[in-house]
C-alpha cells in the first residue's frame, strides 16, 4: 500500500552576505516494518525522486524503497527485498542513479566463509526492481559514483587493498585496478566523479592516515597522497571541478576542498562534542551539506556551505546512527537518511523561507504487560524482573550471561533512543513490542557504548589480518581465537536453530570490535580482554573451569 508521509519542518540558516534559509522536511519512517533496519543509503534520480536501500539486520536482507516526489512531499510504497545476505555480517548496501536513469545497488553477501560484493541494476522509473544480481568480487563496503556518460564507478575493501571497477553498463567491469597505501591495511573507500569525469578516491590506511588518489578522465591513476591523520573519510564533487573531503580525527570532523591538481584549501575543524562518521554532498549549485554524528549527545549535526561561507554546526535529530546524505547530481534538494530506533528516517533539505520548528517527538509506547509470566525478586540486588524480560533472561543464558538486575524496569533514554528497559550487570535488555518475537527484546550495544565513553571508538582502533586457527570477521577486521572462540560458539540467543548456530552467537555477543589485549576492568582486575558489540570477554586464569572466561560487568560500568 502506498503511504503519503507527513512532513515536518525546521530552519537551517546559512551565513554570509547572501545568506538565506533552507527548509528541513522530515519524511518519517521509510522502512515501515518491525525489523532491525540499519545502514541506510540514498540517491536521487533525474526525475527528482529518491531511492533508499538498507540492511534489514534481523532478517539478513537488503531492502529497497522508492520515494516519488509529488511537488510537496515524497510518497513511498512497500519496500522490496533485493537480496538475502547470509547468516551474519553487515550487508553495507549502497545505491546511485545515472543520468540516463539506470539505478545500481551494491551490497555484501555471505558465500561460505567469504564476503562477496554484488551489484544489481535496473531502470529507476520501473514500478519495482528488476535485473539479476552480479558478483563483483571478494570484498565489502562498496562506494558508488557515476560520470556524465552514465558509467558507474565502484570502490570497495578487498583483501587489504582498495578495489576499483569502471562499469560501462554491459554487465561487467571494463576497467579494474587494485591499490593501497599506508601499510597493509586499507579501509572504507569513498568515491566521487567531478564535472570533468575525473575519478577521486579517499580511504584510510594503517596508522589512521587519510589517503587520496585520483584518475583523470580516460587517464592513469596518479600517486597516493596523504591528506591527514584520521579515518572514516568521505568525499563529494561539485560542478566546478572541486572535491570536498570530510573525515574524523581526534573525535572532531575535519574538512578540506581540493581539485585534481591542487592540494587542500579551506581547511577547517568542526568540534561538536565527540564527532564521528561524517558524510558529505554537493548540489548542482555547489552548495555543500556536511552531516556527522555527535556520539556524546547521540545526535545528528549539520553544517552547510553556501557561496563559500559555512554555517555553524547545529543538531537536528536525536538518537540516530549510520547517517548518509546525497544531492547528486540532479536537484538542489539534499536527501539525508539515518537509522533511529531501527527504522529508516529520511530528511529533505531545500532552499526556502523559514518555517516553524517541529513538535517534539512522541515518547516510545510502553511495553504491553505479560501477566502470564511470573515475577522474580533477586535478593542480591533487591530488584525484580518480570514479564517478557524475565522469560528472555531465563531462556538466553541467565546469570552467567546477563548477571543480576541493577534497577527496575522502566522507560529510559539511552545513546540509541528512549525505550522501556532494565539494566543488568553485564548488559541491558530493551523491550521493543513493535517487533515480532524473538526481536521484541533486544540487547544494548554496551561493548561499543563503553568504548565510546572511554574515548576509544572501535572504528579508530588498529585492525588485523586473518590468522591461522582463528575466525576472521572482515566486517570489523578482527580475529576471534581460542579460548574466546570456543566460548563465543558455545553461547547464543535462542532463535530456533539446531544446537547453537553462529547466527545465534552473533545475536548474543555481536562482532569483535578489538584485538585481544591486556586491560584493567572497572573492578581492578587485569588480564587478557577482547571487546564485542554487546559484551567484553575476560580470561581469568586464576579461576578453574568453567569460570575462566567471564563476561565483563558492562551494565554496572555504564550505570
Amino acid at each position: 500500500m502506498v503511504v503519503a508521509l507527513v512532513m515536518l519542518s525546521l530552519v537551517l540558516s546559512f551565513v554570509g552576505s547572501t545568506a538565506r534559509a533552507a527548509t528541513f522536511s522530515n519524511v518519517g519512517n521509510v522502512s515501515r516494518d518491525p525489523g532491525l533496519s540499519i545502514q541506510p543509503r540514498t540517491a536521487q534520480d533525474p526525475d527528482g525522486n529518491v531511492h533508499v536501500v538498507w540492511d534489514e539486520e534481523g532478517a539478513r536482507q537488503v531492502l529497497y524503497a522508492k520515494g516519488v516526489w509529488n511537488g510537496t512531499e515524497y510518497v513511498f510504497g512497500t519496500p522490496y527485498q533485493i537480496a538475502s545476505v547470509g547468516s551474519f555480517g553487515y550487508a553495507t548496501p549502497n545505491v546511485i542513479v545515472a543520468p540516463n536513469g539506470t539505478l545500481m545497488v551494491s551490497w555484501t553477501q555471505r558465500a561460505g566463509d567469504t564476503e562477496v560484493g554484488y551489484v544489481q541494476a535496473w531502470n529507476s522509473r520501473a514500478a519495482q526492481p528488476g535485473g539479476s544480481p552480479i558478483p563483483l568480487g571478494i570484498g565489502i563496503q562498496s562506494s558508488l559514483a557515476v560520470d556524465s556518460a552514465s558509467r558507474f564507478h565502484l570502490a570497495w575493501n578487498g583483501q587489504f587493498q582498495i578495489q576499483y571497477c569502471q562499469w560501462d553498463g554491459g554487465g561487467g567491469c571494463t576497467k579494474r585496478d587494485a591499490f593501497g597505501g599506508g601499510g597493509s591495511t586499507n579501509n572504507l573507500p569513498d568515491l566521487a566523479v567531478d564535472s570533468s569525469d575525473n575519478v577521486h578516491v579517499v580511504w584510510y590506511g594503517a596508522g589512521n592516515v587519510v589517503l587520496y588518489r585520483a584518475r583523470p578522465a580516460n587517464g592513469e591513476w596518479g600517486n597516493v597522497e596523504q591528506i591527514d591523520g584520521g579515518n572514516l573519510a568521505q568525499i563529494a564533487a561539485d560542478r566546478e571541478g572541486n572535491v570536498h573531503l570530510a573525515w574524523s580525527r581526534d573525535f572532531n570532523i575535519q574538512y578540506c576542498r581540493k581539485t585534481l591538481t591542487t592540494g587542500c584549501t579551506d581547511v577547517r575543524t568542526f568540534d561538536f562534542g565527540s564527532d564521528v562518521r561524517p558524510t558529505i554532498a554537493a548540489d548542482p549549485s555547489n552548495n555543500v551539506l556536511l552531516v556527522f554524528q555527535d556520539l556524546q549527545a547521540r545526535q545528528l549535526v549539520y553544517a552547510a556551505r553556501e557561496n563559500g561561507q559555512w554555517s555553524a554546526p547545529q543538531n537536528f535529530a536525536n538518537g540516530p546512527t549510520y547517517p548518509d546524505v546525497t544531492a547528486r547530481p540532479y536537484t538542489n534538494r539534499f536527501s539525508v537518511v539515518w537509522s533511529r530506533d531501527y527504522d529508516i528516517q529520511l530528511l529533505t533539505v531545500s532552499p526556502g523561507a523559514p518555517v516553524a520548528p517541529p513538535p517534539p517527538a512522541a515518547p516510545a509506547p510502553p511495553a504491553p504487560p505479560a501477566p502470564q509470566v511470573p515475577s522474580r525478586v533477586f535478593p542480591e540486588t533487591g530488584q525484580t524482573v518480570s514479564g517478557r524480560l524475565l522469560d528472555y533472561w531465563d531462556r538466553n543464558g541467565a546469570l552467567p550471561v546477563f548477571g543480576f538486575p541493577l534497577n527496575a524496569e522502566g522507560e529510559r533514554r539511552t545513546l540509541d533512543g528512549t525505550y522501556r528497559m532494565q539494566l543488568f550487570e553485564r548488559n541491558r535488555l530493551e523491550l521493543h513490542p513493535e517487533n515480532a518475537a524473538p526481536y521484541d527484546v533486544l540487547l544494548g550495544r554496551l561493548g561499543g557504548d563503553v568504548l565510546y565513553q572511554q574515548g576509544r571508538p572501535w572504528e579508530t582502533l588498529p585492525r588485523e589480518q586473518p590468522r591461522a586457527g582463528c575466525k576472521y570477521f572482515p566486517e570489523t577486521q578482527h580475529n576471534l581465537c581460542e579460548p574466546f572462540l570456543g566460548y563465543w560458539r558455545s553461547h547464543g540467543l535462542e532463535l530456533g536453530d539446531p544446537g547453537i548456530s553462529e547466527r545465534e552467537s552473533l545475536a548474543l555477543f555481536g562482532l569483535p570490535l578489538t584485538s585481544t589485549n591486556f586491560e584493567t576492568n572497572g573492578d581492578g582486575w587485569r588480564g587478557e580482554t577482547q571487546w564485542f558489540e554487546r559484551a567484553r570477554f575476560e580470561l581469568h586464569t586464576e579461576n578453574q573451569p568453567p569460570y575462566r572466561i567471564l563476561l565483563g560487568r558492562l551494565g554496572a560500568e555504564v550505570r
